[in-house]
C-alpha cells in the first residue's frame, strides 16, 4: 500500500512500504502510523483490523498483497448515517500526516470502490476513492460531519492500474491526490474538516448501480 514518506531533518525519505505517513515539522501529537509489506500469509492483527460491519467481508494475504473480498448483493458503503464500508483500519495519531494506498485491481462495474478512509468515528470522516459508476472510473471525495455528507470532489480519472490514492492532512485542511504510476499526481482543491482522527486505512466497497444489486469486488492492496 504505497510508500512511506517521513520528514527527517528536512529531507524527504522514501521507502517502499505498505502504508505512507508523514508528520511535517510542528505536527501535534505523538504516535506513528505503521507500514506493512504484507509479506506473510495472514493479516498482521497487531497493525490492522478488517472493517467488517456486515460480517461478510474477508481478507487474505500473500505475495506482498492484501486482498479484501466483498460478496455481491449487499452494499458496503458509507453515506449519511450508514457506514457499512469495508477495508483495513489501524489506529492513527491525531496530527498532520500523509497516507497513501496502492491498488493493483481495476474497478470495472458500478459501484466498485477502492481508496482511503480517515475517521474520527462512523459519522465524522473523509472518504477518498476511485470508483466505477457504470460509465467509467471517477475520483470521488466526500466528508461526513455529524453524519451530514458533503461531496468535495468528483471527476473522471483514467481506468488504469495501478491506482494510487493519497490523503494529506494539515490541521483541519485536507487534500486528496491521485496517480496511476506513483510519480505524476493530480490534486483536488483543499477543503476543511475539523475532526479528531482516530483511525484510517484502505477503503473497499460496493454499491448497487441502476436497478442491479451491488457487484462482487475484491480489491488488492499492494505493498
Amino acid at each position: 500500500m504505497g510508500r512511506l514518506r517521513r520528514q527527517i531533518g528536512g529531507a524527504l525519505v522514501l521507502c517502499s512500504l505498505a502504508l505512507a505517513a508523514a508528520a511535517p515539522a510542528g505536527a501535534q501529537g505523538g504516535g506513528t502510523i505503521a507500514a506493512d509489506e504484507f509479506d506473510g500469509t495472514a493479516l498482521d492483527t497487531s497493525v490492522w483490523s478488517l472493517a467488517n460491519p456486515l460480517g461478510d467481508a474477508s481478507v487474505s494475504v500473500s505475495g506482498g498483497t492484501a486482498k479484501v473480498a466483498l460478496p455481491p448483493g449487499t452494499a458496503h458503503d458509507v453515506w449519511g448515517n450508514v457506514n457499512t464500508v469495508s477495508g483495513l483500519r489501524q489506529a492513527v495519531p491525531d496530527r498532520d500526516f500523509e497516507i497513501e494506498a496502492k491498488f493493483t485491481t481495476k474497478v470495472s462495474s458500478g459501484f466498485q470502490m477502492e481508496g482511503l478512509i480517515v475517521e474520527q468515528d462512523p459519522n465524522d470522516l473523509v472518504r477518498a476513492e476511485v470508483h466505477h459508476d457504470g460509465d467509467g472510473a471517477r475520483l470521488f471525495v466526500a466528508t461526513m460531519f455529524n453524519g451530514t455528507p458533503e461531496v468535495r470532489h468528483y471527476g473522471t480519472v483514467p481506468s488504469f492500474v495501478p491506482v494510487y490514492v493519497r490523503v494529506v492532512r494539515t490541521g483541519n485542511v485536507w487534500r486528496v491526490r491521485h496517480s496511476n504510476d506513483g510519480r505524476t499526481w493530480t490534486s483536488t482543491d483543499a477543503f476543511s474538516l475539523p475532526i479528531a482522527v482516530t483511525r484510517a486505512g484502505p477503503l473497499v466497497g460496493n454499491s448497487p448501480s441502476g436497478g442491479g444489486g451491488a457487484p462482487a469486488f475484491t480489491a488488492a492492496i499492494d505493498s
